[in-house]
């Protein structure tokens, strides 16, 4: 029981995953980096251009 559980809770997180991916693409440039932003490290004011 606990195993398919698990398996489904993984599946829906990776959906989930999936699709935060695809509204990031929409709202941010294609290279706007996920990690940096949840990481806290993209800082685009204090970035050399």
């Amino acid at each position: 029981m606990e195993a398919s559980s698990r398996g489904s809770s993984a599946e829906a997180a990776f959906a989930m995953e999936s699709s935060n991916q695809l509204w990031l693409e929409r709202l941010f440039p294609p290279y706007f980096s996920k990690e940096d932003f949840f990481s806290g490290s993209h800082q685009p004011e204090t970035s050399d251009l």
